[in-house]
């Protein structure tokens, strides 16, 4: 009797798959229709189901992001490379709107050139390149960035550089031999 009914259930599952094939454009005008009728219903029953499996979401989205990931680096790249004037001054533009990020980000950024400073910097000497650009209109850059991907610098007067506004957000916090 169990292999009757493992063989109908079978029979039945063929026969059930090979309807929906048939008839799969008749299936998505009905559920076309209940969709217009039911918006409100299917949208509680999709934020029910995102709550109870945020674990799929996470999954779902990163399928989402990495199918297009190489197109929009791509795209982005292009981007910078042909306006850096105006990706300089959207930056710029940004640092002005959110101060009180630029301040927090600052504020870290002090911190970590505190701990970048060895105790035999010459202080002196960095101050002085930091009053040479003032007086030059220039930004202070470190030439090996003090927190890189792949390579951390100190706050040394042998790691500091001048550059104009426009060089150094082009350098950014990259760092080439």
């Amino acid at each position: 009797m169990d292999g009757v009914m493992s063989y109908d259930k079978e029979k039945r599952k063929a026969s059930n798959a090979a309807w929906y094939k048939k008839n799969k454009k008749h299936r998505l005008a009905l559920a076309k229709i209940w969709y217009e009728n039911n918006k409100q219903r299917h949208a509680d029953a999709v934020r029910k189901w995102a709550a109870n499996n945020p674990e799929k979401i996470k999954e779902i989205n990163k399928k989402r992001h990495s199918k297009h990931r190489a197109r929009r680096n791509a795209e982005s790249t292009a981007y910078r490379i042909k306006f850096p004037n105006k990706i300089c001054l959207m930056k710029s533009s940004y640092r002005r709107r959110n101060s009180a990020i630029g301040n927090a980000d600052c504020a870290k950024r002090n911190a970590r050139k505190i701990r970048a400073t060895p105790l035999w910097a010459d202080l002196d000497a960095i101050k002085d390149v930091y009053l040479e650009a003032q007086y030059q209109q220039m930004h202070v850059d470190h030439t090996v960035p003090l927190k890189g991907k792949n390579v951390c610098g100190l706050h040394v007067w042998d790691n500091l550089q001048l550059l104009t506004e426009k060089e150094n957000c082009r350098k950014g916090n990259s760092w080439t031999v």
